[in-house]
């Protein structure tokens, strides 16, 4: 019987479908099925190693079982513990490689404890770590490639510090906040595939820095190309799929009577920036249903539009589902299996 959830949990709707092929599997794993779930209907037929990881699962919960199925891997790594919990359940087969970049756990604990079989080489990974660290603890086994995929370890001006450092220059390239002076710098090994698709490089200083090796495929995804850069200067080889998937309508619509401009509705339907206003706007266009069906954010109104033809199952894994618009649409042909994945949008 299928009624007004408004509000209310995942749970729920799977309790009044139990008929229905969901994934037992996804569900598991699915953080909106809570601690509360696991605890009031431990008789389901939960995958526990699923569940391992699944951050709404409380770790004294399988503690407390610890007959069951578990992934302690995956419970090593779940966001309540803490180091003061691990050392009072010692005889709990822990993971201290996950353990060591806990973001519960401190550089300053693990120090403390070196009687504890940490993977020092993860260190690097830890969010805790800063470069301070790095410097103070010269003798530990840092991975200058897990710290610098580690964002908050460290500064520009560590890295303009230390240019000889072992860094990892791609991940450098895509994500530092580079000025001008910094590009010109001839110590710094910037690459510049990835520093073309750095959300601080700026269209004039690509321009300032025309002879440089950029990659126009990496340009066409900078969050700061804008159309009239692309119209002035249609000679340059844009990556045209990544355009289409990655600009706003807007923008878009000013190439549509463009000669030349290999115009893809296929990879526009893809594109996370359209809204169905836009869709609706152009409704005689080939647009492709899938794609629009798993990437448009909707309302139960807009899902009620007599207009559209929905991909249901693409629909099934759309994030801007809630529980309440599942249940008050009665039975439609959902996918169980993208439902049970879907970690739906809380209201």
């Amino acid at each position: 019987m299928w009624v007004d959830m408004s509000g209310t949990k995942l749970i729920y709707l799977v309790i009044q479908t139990l008929e229905q092929p969901w994934d037992w599997n996804l569900l598991s794993a699915n953080p909106a099925i809570d601690q509360e779930d696991f605890e009031n209907y431990s008789d389901f037929p939960w995958n526990w190693r699923a569940a391992s990881g699944n951050p709404s699962l409380d770790p004294d919960f399988a503690v407390r079982n610890p007959s069951w199925d578990w992934d302690w891997r995956a419970l090593s790594e779940n966001p309540r513990l803490t180091l003061d919990y691990v050392l009072a359940h010692q005889n709990i087969p822990w993971d201290f490689h996950v353990l060591t970049f806990h973001k519960n756990i401190s550089v300053e604990e693990i120090v403390a404890h070196p009687e504890l079989p940490w993977n020092m080489v993860f260190l690097a990974k830890n969010p805790n770590v800063r470069f301070q660290h790095v410097v103070t603890h010269r003798d530990l086994a840092w991975d200058l490639n897990y710290l610098t995929h580690n964002e908050q370890a460290y500064t520009l001006e560590d890295v303009v510090a230390h240019p000889d450092f072992n860094w990892d220059w791609i991940r450098l390239s895509h994500t530092m906040p580079v000025t001008s002076a910094h590009i010109a710098n001839p110590a710094l090994h910037w690459n510049y595939e990835a520093l073309s698709l750095n959300k601080h490089v700026t269209m004039n200083m690509i321009e300032n820095f025309g002879h440089r090796d950029w990659s126009w495929t990496r340009v066409s995804q900078n969050p700061n190309l804008d159309i009239a850069y692309v119209l002035c200067h249609l000679e340059k080889p844009w990556d045209w799929d990544l355009l289409f998937y990655s600009m706003h309508w807007s923008e878009l619509k000013r190439l549509r009577n463009v000669p030349g401009i290999p115009w893809d509705w296929n990879k526009m339907s893809f594109n996370p920036h359209i809204t169905i206003r836009e869709v609706l706007e152009n409704s005689d266009c080939p647009w492709n249903w899938s794609g629009l069906s798993k990437n448009l954010v909707i309302t139960e109104q807009d899902i009620r539009h007599a207009n559209i033809v929905w991909d249901w199952s693409a629909l099934s894994d759309n994030r801007s589902l809630t529980v309440a618009m599942v249940a008050n649409l009665g039975q439609k042909p959902w996918n169980y299996e993208n439902l049970s994945r879907n970690p739906f949008r809380q209201t």
